[in-house]
């Protein structure tokens, strides 16, 4: 278990742990290891988005949403913990309360572990990481967003880098295009259509995918839903 992680966590460091037997190696002891289909899995909480745009973190995660229960009733109904429970919470528990606290809790784990992982489909967290790609920029997020679902439905999902860029040229992004070095377009581009769930050039070599247009070399992107088996070609880079 691995409790509220950092903001800027990095999860490829688990990788390791995740794919290959698990080392217990305690001070003064020989180590043991444990063989991958024997090791533990690893469990993160967290109130901070976690980065699953790529291929590599999302295929190593299971999302499980909390629900704020507590926390709606206040915003929607007006009514704290103290209306609903009659006092706080933990605020001068006895032994019996923290039990009972407790064992709610491993109820509710052994309900969730018994029927399987369960998929869940939450738009609020898909767009904290689709605004986590663009740095918190809201018109360059729905720049991109229109942008790849008009490549995917019009387009046959076929673009070019050329259109990319094309498309955040405009009066509103002109700043980033004057302040943001690097092909900043790409990177932003790519993490964008992978929280949208799409595959980057899956089976690739590197990821990179070019063809010859108009006698030039242009870079081109393939995208597989991740969702419904849906390929698209793309470009940019």
């Amino acid at each position: 278990m691995i409790q509220d992680i950092k903001a800027e966590f990095q999860f490829d460091n688990l990788y390791n742990q995740i794919e290959d037997a698990f080392t217990v190696e305690e001070k003064g002891k020989n180590k043991v290891t444990i063989p991958r289909e024997s090791a533990p899995k690893i469990a993160i909480t967290t109130n901070h988005t976690v980065d699953n745009q790529g291929w590599s973190d999302a295929r190593r995660q299971h999302l499980v949403p909390i629900g704020t229960y507590y926390g709606s009733m206040n915003r929607f109904h007006g009514k704290n913990v103290r209306d609903i429970l009659g006092q706080w919470l933990y605020l001068g528990w006895d032994e019996d309360q923290w039990n009972d606290f407790y064992n709610a809790i491993i109820h509710c784990l052994q309900f969730y572990l018994d029927r399987g992982l369960s998929k869940f489909d939450d738009e609020v967290y898909q767009d904290r990481l689709m605004l986590a790609a663009t740095h918190g920029n809201e018109e360059l997020l729905q720049t991109l967003k229109d942008f790849i679902n008009d490549v995917v439905s019009n387009h046959d999902g076929e673009t070019t880098r050329t259109a990319l860029n094309a498309a955040l040229n405009s009066v509103e992004l002109e700043s980033l295009n004057q302040n943001w070095s690097g092909n900043w377009q790409t990177r932003c581009f790519k993490r964008v259509a992978e929280a949208m769930g799409y595959q980057i050039n899956a089976g690739r070599r590197e990821g990179r995918w070019q063809q010859k247009i108009d006698g030039r070399t242009e870079d081109c992107f393939k995208l597989t839903s991740l969702h419904h088996g849906l390929s698209c070609n793309r470009s940019s880079e």
